[in-house]
C-alpha cells in the first residue's frame, strides 16, 4: 500500500493512536482516577487515502490512564501528599468558622446573634446634617479661584446643599425635632476637603478622587439606601436630596 505525504505532526498522530501505549492523564493537567477507552474510527478523523479509501479500517483504540507511569505494577495506585490548602490553611480557617457554619470541623466558639439595629428618623436626621456639611465643602472647593480648571464641576445639577437643606427643615418640622449639630466624622471629612484645595494641601486629581467617590456613592448606592429609609420611617416619601435634575 502506497503511503499518502502526510505531514510529520499527522505521522505522529498516527502512530500515537495506533500504538498500545498508554498516555497518561496527569501529562494533560487532568486528575481523574478513572481509564477511559474510546474507540475512533480513521474516516471520523479525516485520514483516507488518496483514493478515498480508509488507511486502517478497523477502529484504533486510546488508552487513557490516571498514571503517567509506565513502570506502575498492576493493581497499584498513585496517591499524592496532602498539600498546604489541605491541611494547613483549611485548619487554619475552621479555627475561624462555628459548628453552625462547619458542622463537622468548625471550632470557633458560636455567638449569640444580636438584633439587627433599627435606624430611628433622628439617625437619618443626623445623616443628612452630616452629608449637607460635606457637600458644602466640595461646592466651595470646586468655586476655589486657585484652580479655575475645577469650575466646570460647578452648576452641573449634582448640587445637593439647597435640596439638602429643605429635607432637613422639614423633618425638623414634621416629626417636631432638634437639628443636631454636625457630627465629628462629617466635621473631619469636610476639614480635609477644604484642607485639599482651599488650604492648598492636596492636589486636583487628588480632589476628582473625592468628588467622584462621594458624589457617586449618593446618586447609585446612596439612593437604594434612601429608598429603604423612605420605606422605614417616611412613608414611601421622597427627599429632595435624592431627586436629580437631569444633567
Amino acid at each position: 500500500m502506497t503511503v499518502p505525504p502526510y505531514s510529520k505532526s499527522t505521522l505522529l498522530l498516527m502512530l500515537l493512536l495506533t500504538s498500545s501505549t498508554t498516555v497518561g492523564v496527569k501529562a494533560f493537567g487532568l486528575t481523574s482516577s478513572n481509564t477511559r477507552k474510546r474507540s475512533i474510527p480513521w474516516n471520523a478523523m479525516g485520514f483516507r487515502h488518496a483514493q478515498g479509501r480508509d488507511i486502517i479500517a478497523s477502529p484504533v483504540v486510546v488508552h487513557m490512564s490516571a498514571t503517567a507511569s509506565t513502570d506502575a505494577q498492576p493493581g497499584q495506585t498513585e496517591t499524592q501528599a496532602p498539600g498546604f490548602i489541605e491541611t494547613a490553611l483549611r485548619s487554619a480557617a475552621m479555627k475561624l468558622h462555628t459548628k453552625e457554619q462547619a458542622p463537622r470541623e468548625g471550632q470557633a466558639e458560636s455567638k449569640p446573634r444580636a438584633e439587627p439595629y433599627v435606624p430611628t428618623i433622628e439617625d437619618y436626621l443626623r445623616f443628612l446634617v452630616d452629608s449637607k456639611h460635606v457637600y458644602e465643602a466640595f461646592e466651595e472647593a470646586v468655586q476655589c479661584e486657585k484652580y479655575p480648571e475645577l469650575a466646570v464641576l460647578w452648576n452641573t445639577g449634582l448640587e445637593r446643599t439647597v435640596p439638602l437643606e429643605s429635607d432637613i427643615q422639614q423633618l425638623v418640622k414634621e416629626f417636631d425635632l432638634v437639628r443636631p449639630p454636625v457630627g465629628q466624622k462629617g466635621m473631619e471629612y469636610a476639614n480635609e476637603i477644604r484642607e485639599m484645595i482651599v488650604g492648598g494641601k492636596g492636589t486636583v486629581p487628588e480632589f476628582i478622587c473625592h468628588y467622584y467617590n462621594f458624589y457617586f456613592a449618593h446618586t447609585a448606592g446612596g439612593r437604594m439606601i434612601g429608598k429603604q429609609m423612605s420605606a422605614l420611617l417616611l412613608n414611601n416619601k421622597t427627599l429632595e436630596f435624592y431627586k436629580v435634575r437631569r444633567l
